[in-house]
């Protein structure tokens, strides 16, 4: 579904130059729910960016269900997006708009009829349980809820791939983990392909079925899910992790944007 061969990016900043990524490799498989971890500057966001070009690599190469997306016109660039979807960690939604205005934005500039964009939004709506907000403005909306928009919004498109920066670091822990429901039922029932970048492991572990550990732009560890029991991490970072991830409770740790290219 999604190949990243040997891509690096740097970035020039007043300290000189900064390589955001190096030399990063990454094969993520049609269904997967992938996991992204590291701390702040890992490069774990710029990396995800890379997918769908909102950042430009420098090197390397990047296919997206079978198309090599640093090859494509910017005609054809603009449709690709259409099938990657994209949610931060700040809702960003637009305040003068309902809830189901926003939703449907995608659509409408999409230029989609305004009878087929109100089928798909209330179909949107319906999948994050949010129907009844329809006619709601955002400034009525709790954190969780303007989450549920932004994933609404973003799926709207019938996406492929869902990219997920921080989706959670937003909310309260019990949001948290309705928002991990949400995006594991819209893999499940859609067949969306989600990346999640995040640097909690137990999101990680509560959602994902691989995960790659990042640390100053480069993959230090990758792996499926299921071998964590009987792995020993290798990078100090995932030995950190790790800890983190056997040391918490049920109850999670306390710790949105959305952002529709067209």
């Amino acid at each position: 579904m999604i190949n990243i061969n040997d891509v690096s990016k740097k970035f020039q900043t007043a300290d000189g130059e900064f390589n955001a990524v190096s030399s990063v490799s990454l094969n993520i498989e049609e269904g997967d729910i992938f996991g992204i971890i590291g701390f702040s500057g890992a490069g774990k966001s710029t990396l995800m960016r890379m997918i769908n070009l909102l950042e430009r690599p420098d090197s390397g190469a990047i296919t997206v269900d079978g198309e090599n997306i640093l090859s494509l016109s910017r005609k054809e660039l603009l449709k690709k997006r259409k099938t990657i979807g994209m949610i931060f960690q700040h809702f960003n939604l637009l305040t003068n708009r309902t809830v189901f205005d926003n939703v449907a934005l995608p659509l409408e500039l999409a230029g989609v009829s305004r009878k087929e964009r109100k089928a798909r939004v209330l179909e949107c709506l319906e999948t994050v349980d949010l129907l009844e907000k329809a006619k709601e403005y955002p400034a009525k909306l709790s954190g969780g809820q303007k989450q549920r928009v932004a994933i609404a919004r973003a799926i709207t498109t019938q996406p492929k791939v869902l990219l997920c920066d921080e989706p959670t670091s937003a909310v309260d822990p019990q949001t948290k983990e309705i928002i991990l429901d949400y995006l594991k039922r819209i893999r499940e029932e859609l067949g969306i392909t989600i990346v999640i970048v995040t640097h909690e492991m137990n999101v990680v572990t509560r959602i994902c079925n691989k995960v790659a550990v990042m640390e100053h732009g480069k993959v230090v560890e990758s792996f499926p899910l299921e071998e964590i029991p009987k792995i020993e991490p290798k990078s100090a970072i995932s030995k950190i992790l790790f800890n983190e991830s056997n040391s918490v409770s049920e109850e999670p740790k306390e710790e949105g944007e959305f952002v529709y290219v067209g």
